[in-house]
């Protein structure tokens, strides 16, 4: 399967790039080496798990996801909201609910967008690692600028959000073609 190579590869590419650009870790960003203070073994074991999560999400979506079927939603903030609590005027609910309804639909949607995000987030830290390699004024850049660290953090997260909106979107115009049929 294309996806799961894909995040395979890029994990394993982000890994190497790392190594290649902070081999002992003291310029690495990720929280588990600076916050948790992992050396080597234990951030490849964490990336390991991670991925694993991130493959066993895909497998889900692709071999175990059934989409509930979601009647009278006239955008896709309704058919959540349908599907997830019953009522169409319930979209808000989902950023501090957990759904009463359907709660492996959420599954499905998480195991769509994580794979995407995940393959679009390692070649964006690939580039990053090369970067810091090869420009000295990018690795000064990000040292010298307080903003920085979170801007990265904001354009890590965004491709998953993006795979979450799109999938969701994807799904809700399947379901209202199938409708009109």
């Amino acid at each position: 399967m294309l996806i799961v190579a894909s995040v395979l590869l890029t994990r394993l590419g982000d890994l190497y790039t790392t190594y290649l650009a902070t081999p002992d870790l003291a310029e690495e960003t990720n929280i588990l080496v600076t916050q948790l203070g992992f050396g080597w073994p234990a951030f490849a074991i964490s990336n390991a798990v991670l991925t694993g999560i991130v493959i066993f999400s895909a497998y889900y979506y692709y071999f175990m996801y059934r989409p509930a079927k979601v009647v009278g939603a006239e955008n896709v903030s309704e058919y959540l909201s349908l599907a997830y609590f019953g009522d169409k005027n319930r979209f808000s609910d989902l950023f501090y609910r957990l759904p009463a309804r359907n709660r492996l639909m959420q599954l499905g949607h998480i195991g769509y967008a994580l794979p995407r995000g995940v393959i679009v987030m390692g070649l964006l830290l690939m580039s990053n690692n090369l970067l810091n390699i090869q420009d000295g004024q990018y690795s000064s850049f990000l040292r010298t600028h307080w903003f920085s660290s979170y801007l990265k953090q904001v354009v890590y997260i965004f491709p998953f959000f993006f795979f979450l909106w799109y999938g969701i979107r994807e799904e809700y115009r399947k379901q209202i073609h199938l409708i009109t049929q």
